[in-house]
């Protein structure tokens, strides 16, 4: 990973001085606490033992969407000052299901604190430093927070889609999440064995929790589509699709400038725009 170095307009990374503490919150402190003993014993963070020049950053808490709260550190500052954020494509729903024109079945891995994958060069260690109750911790893996995460977690990933692919395995990578595609249930549990067999031989841990090892032709998208017959519109909307609206097609497309460096967005507007009345 490396950091593309602008223009700062305040003061100059490695002069900053610590703050009294890194919690944008302070009753969010005991909490944030928490988090730290398992992510030193998984290496996520070190302890800095000796003075040196670091780039400070604050903690906050977000709530995750199955309950459990998430540690983030807010790099807004680094974010604005010192990075350029490089332009690639990320798979969507919508290019995924574009890609289908046959009867299939799926599978979703989600894996476990996915960013945690991608180690950062100890260079750039110094960047991702905050402090808790005086002890001083930096970041040795991609953070929650840090604007090229996504597209430096799409490079660890690429490696290991292209060794699906090479096995005939059907694997497309949704945002921190895989999705699996077979023609048949067989076949799919077999893809799915070999992939979860690559992940433990790279310590890539899943969360079985949250995903969907059981070949399903619902549900794997996290919303009611349907894998068991070609798809249409009718499938994101709750009424027929002589009854899509402006405001429904809104919800279904994002606007175009949300859309730049998204695959397929020509493909999403021909599909909808012959069903708009």
């Amino acid at each position: 990973m490396s950091l593309v170095a602008k223009r700062p307009s305040g003061p100059p990374i490695g002069l900053l001085c610590p703050p009294e503490f890194s919690a944008a919150n302070p009753s969010q402190i005991p909490n944030i606490m928490s988090f730290i003993p398992d992510l030193l014993s998984r290496g996520v963070l070190r302890k800095i033992t000796s003075p040196q020049p670091l780039f400070y950053s604050r903690l906050f808490l977000v709530r995750n969407k199955d309950g459990p709260f998430r540690m983030v550190i807010d790099l807004s500052r680094l974010n604005k000052c010192c990075l350029e954020v490089p332009t690639f494509r990320m798979e969507t729903v919508s290019s995924i299901i574009s890609g289908i024109i046959q009867e299939l079945w799926g599978c979703s891995i989600d894996l476990q604190d996915a960013f945690f994958n991608g180690p950062v060069s100890w260079v750039f260690h110094k960047n991702l430093a905050f402090i808790l109750d005086r002890v001083l911790y930096v970041f040795q893996y991609l953070p929650f927070g840090l604007a090229i995460s996504p597209w430096a977690f799409s490079r660890v990933v690429r490696p290991i889609k292209g060794q699906c692919h090479l096995l005939g395995i059907r694997l497309h990578s949704y945002l921190d999440d895989f999705i699996v595609l077979q023609l048949s249930r067989q076949a799919l549990r077999r893809d799915i064995s070999t992939i979860l067999d690559l992940f433990q031989s790279l310590g890539i841990a899943v969360n079985e929790k949250k995903s969907h090892l059981t070949p399903s032709q619902t549900g794997i998208f996290g919303c009611n589509i349907s894998l068991s017959h070609s798809h249409t519109v009718s499938h994101y909307f709750q009424g027929p699709v002589n009854q899509l609206t402006m405001q429904q097609l809104h919800a279904f497309i994002p606007p175009v400038s949300s859309g730049i460096g998204t695959p397929y967005m020509g493909s999403q507007f021909r599909i909808v725009s012959r069903h708009i009345r």
